[in-house]
């Protein structure tokens, strides 16, 4: 009903602007005092209420900061990527001769940006679904008349104008800001060549070979002490707009400790650990609440043991995704984030920009290890406002003009990749998110004839939201398959066709055999192992594990909620670690034998009873880590598998019988199934995924363990009677 109701208006385009609804936190708040101020009897609708409650609900988020949880951002508790764009010219440009009479630097062509062009430049980001800006002369300005720091020491207060201008327009933009500190470069607003020569190091970026002082810029401890001087100036300035200093504003989420830093040779990434360190606790001491950004030019694994870095970057000229995926394994084993902090968009000698989008995006469905966050094209340029007929222009062949009537077709059709990217990794698709508004409009808003929903559906906990969410993912799927483009994820997941109102069917479906699996299992073992032999409670035990966590993944893939995804995830812990428990008690008959190994079996017990609850409570109330989940059943998994092949290698060479061999046959089985998880596509016939046949590819292997445990049983039984 609802996929009828919305084809027609979604195909035509017919979707109204209007807000979100109000977090329950404004709503609370904000409600009495707003329905107070009203005389009596006034009509004051839902509607004309959240008109009243939505701006608070954004001014809220703006006020809100940025923070790094493990190898996430979020912000108010909620996954938070970060895509967007370089504008280095913010805070002072060299493309632009101003106006006879303006503040101008010929010998560097060095000008200040018009307020007219910084807006223009908000806006459009906005427009491309961009959250984030990096900017060099937002944080970078030293060595020219024009610059904040035009001398040693000496600050020219009227440079601020265009960088308090800005950060107030990304406030109100709704942008965020990750301004570099320093530059490696010797460009027209300045870098660490200008604070060398200040100090009598006579050195020029364009010196061929750099000569080794360079690193004084890193080792000297007056110039670290000129540095550290700037940095707290510029952090503690006031921004009259805002009246907040940039160390309190949340609109800068992050300071980079500098631009593509290296040391005397290109690429050496020779930073020393003990400089980035210092710069860090520096930002974090100014704005506790900041998050400090390794400026070095690529990953420099040994800035890993700086607990103070938050994010780490690298540079991509041209587009490598070998490089990509390199960099994100290794900040992951950091557990740290990483930003892809420059991309040459426009540069086809490498990977494509679609190949390179991919890599980052599909990373989102990682919830929890997304360690990817976002990436920032180079270099974004708007009209020369005032003058709004013409663009600024820029030689180093990666301007980004948005809308700009000269665009070749291929620049467009790449512009609009980055653009329907930006959006995809903020989880929405800009098509799904109006589907998904015009639909609550016409269905879940009060006082508005609701679409039924049928009984089972209620029961399921689908409410009228949730009815627009997965209506509009096939509605948008549909649409896409009809103009032959690829099936795209929706909040980290495929689009699936629910049955009975499961989400994923098939691997409901499957969770059910494996239930199957153990439950006749079980009924094996209480019918055909005496009580008398002591394995058989063990065994009963496992059974109950195995059929308890089918039961808990077939809960959270009829419905996905964190609850559910909880129960399903402690529940198959359980069930792996039992596994694991009773290998040994098996293997070397642990419930055998005098008071030492009684003793022993306890001890046993109780180190894997205190594993199982530091797992939970690990993931429950410290990090909720996928890697780290996963990691943990694989290890466990492995070490019990490894036991079990060691002994049926050792009873099949001892007695000769094929029975022997199946927890090989077993471990063989799991391990090819297993490699389902690591392939990715969309839901065969929209229900049939890679995850769903890595249950399938799991019920055989336990009827088969059944069957072994039986059949060692047995034999384990008529050699104690033979020897008795």
């Amino acid at each position: 009903m609802y996929k009828t109701l919305l084809w027609s208006a979604f195909t035509l385009g017919a979707f109204s602007q209007s807000p979100n609804e109000p977090s329950s936190q404004v709503k609370d708040a904000l409600s009495p005092a707003i329905k107070s101020i009203f005389p009596n009897g006034s009509n004051l609708t839902a509607e004309i209420l959240n008109t009243f409650l939505r701006p608070a609900e954004i001014v809220l988020r703006r006020n809100s900061h940025i923070y790094r949880d493990g190898k996430t951002l979020k912000l108010q508790g909620e996954r938070w990527t970060a895509s967007g764009a370089n504008v280095y010219w913010l805070g002072l440009d060299e493309n632009v001769v101003p106006p006879a009479g303006a503040p101008y630097y010929a010998p560097l062509q060095a000008s200040y940006p018009t307020k007219g062009r910084i807006t223009e430049a908000m806006a459009t980001l906005v427009t491309m679904g961009a959250r984030v800006i990096r900017s060099q002369t937002l944080g970078v300005s030293v060595g020219n008349p024009l610059s904040l720091m035009p001398t040693l020491g000496v600050f020219n207060e009227a440079a601020f104008d265009t960088i308090d201008w800005s950060v107030f327009q990304a406030r109100q933009h709704g942008l965020r800001i990750i301004p570099p500190l320093v530059d490696n470069y010797d460009y027209y607003h300045g870098g660490k060549f200008t604070f060398l020569r200040w100090r009598g190091f006579n050195i020029t970026g364009s010196d061929k070979p750099l000569s080794p002082d360079v690193m004084q810029f890193y080792t000297n401890a007056t110039i670290i002490s000129d540095f550290k001087a700037y940095i707290e100036h510029l952090m503690t300035h006031v921004n009259p707009y805002t009246g907040l200093t940039y160390a309190e504003d949340p609109t800068i989420m992050a300071f980079e400790t500098g631009n593509e830093l290296n040391g005397p040779i290109w690429a050496d990434q020779n930073v020393p650990n003990e400089w980035t360190k210092e710069i860090c606790q520096l930002i974090k001491t100014l704005g506790p609440q900041k998050l400090c950004v390794d400026g070095t030019y690529g990953i420099n694994s040994t800035h890993f043991e700086v607990a103070e870095v938050d994010i780490f970057s690298n540079h991509f000229y041209p587009l490598r995704t070998s490089t990509l995926k390199s960099d994100i394994a290794a900040v992951e084993k950091s557990g740290r984030v990483y930003i892809a902090g420059e991309l040459g968009w426009l540069d086809t000698t490498g990977d494509s920009l679609a190949d390179f989008n991919d890599v980052i995006l599909q990373r989102q469905s990682l919830v929890g290890n997304e360690v990817a966050a976002g990436s920032f094209f180079w270099s974004l340029f708007g009209r020369n406002v005032p003058d709004c007929s013409k663009f600024v222009e820029h030689s180093d062949r990666f301007t980004l003009q948005y809308n700009n009537p000269n665009n070749s077709a291929s620049t467009n059709s790449l512009i609009a990749q980055i653009r329907q990217h930006y959006f995809a990794m903020q989880g929405i698709r800009p098509e799904f998110r109006e589907c998904v508004k015009v639909c609550k409009e016409e269905n879940c808003a009060e006082g508005k004839a609701t679409t039924p929903i049928p009984l089972l559906h209620k029961v399921l906990l689908w409410d009228c939201p949730a009815e627009c969410d997965y209506t509009c993912q096939h509605i948008v799927t549909d649409m896409r398959v009809a103009a032959g483009e690829e099936i795209l994820q929706f909040h980290g997941k495929w689009p699936f066709y629910r049955f009975l109102g499961m989400q994923e069917p098939f691997s409901v479906f499957f969770s059910f055999l494996n239930f199957l699996a153990h439950q006749n299992g079980l009924s094996k073992i209480t019918s055909s192992i005496p009580a008398s032999y002591p394995l058989r409670k063990y065994y009963i035990i496992f059974a109950y594990f195995g059929m308890a966590s089918w039961i808990f993944s077939m809960i959270f893939h009829t419905r996905d909620f964190a609850a559910t995804e909880q129960l399903d995830y402690f529940a198959a812990g359980a069930s792996v670690l039992y596994g694991f428990y009773y290998t040994p008690i098996r293997i070397f008959r642990m419930d055998q034998g005098g008071k030492r190994r009684k003793s022993l079996l306890r001890a046993w017990t109780g180190l894997c009873l205190c594993m199982y609850a530091a797992h939970v409570i690990y993931l429950k109330w410290y990090d909720w880590d996928y890697t780290y989940n996963m990691a943990v059943n694989v290890v466990i998994g492995v070490l019990q598998n490894s036991l079990w092949t060691w002994f049926s290698i050792g009873r099949y060479k001892k007695s000769g019988r094929l029975w022997a061999t199946w927890p090989g046959l077993v471990v063989a089985w799991i391990m090819m199934a297993m490699s389902f998880e690591l392939l990715d596509f969309p839901p065969l016939w929209g229900c049939l995924d890679a995850h769903s046949l890595w249950h399938l590819g799991t019920v055989g292997p336990a009827m088969i363990w059944y069957n072994f445990l039986l059949k060692d049983a047995q034999d384990d039984m008529t050699g104690t009677r033979l020897k008795n």
